[in-house]
């Protein structure tokens, strides 16, 4: 907090007096108490939007379940194309028995 301050209170020019400072500090704390009311935190020397992070959270929830579910949806799909390979090959190696016993 001082430091937002910045030098002013060093200049001769800006001397206040003690009443007027305290005033000062007591709208800041005014001010910094109804930010916790929107949403805003002091966080490790940081303001934090808390309901901004509540918004990506939920974001970063829903686009796991929709991956999630993606992901489900191509493992089955891999799993069809797997048998169909196997049955495919299969086949494959079926006929060409067949064809060697033809040529024979």
């Amino acid at each position: 907090h001082e430091l937002a301050l910045g030098n002013k209170r060093l200049l001769p020019i800006c001397i206040e007096d003690e009443a007027i400072a305290k005033k000062r500090r007591l709208n800041c704390d005014s001010k910094e108490s109804t930010g916790l009311e929107e949403g805003l935190v002091m966080f490790r020397g940081s303001l934090v939007d808390v309901s901004k992070l509540m918004s990506q959270l939920e974001r970063s929830e829903r686009a796991r379940l929709e991956t999630e579910a993606r992901m489900v949806e191509l493992k089955n799909e891999n799993q069809k194309l797997s048998e169909k390979y196997a049955r495919s090959n299969s086949s494959i190696k079926h006929l060409n028995s067949e064809l060697k016993d033809y040529k024979e």
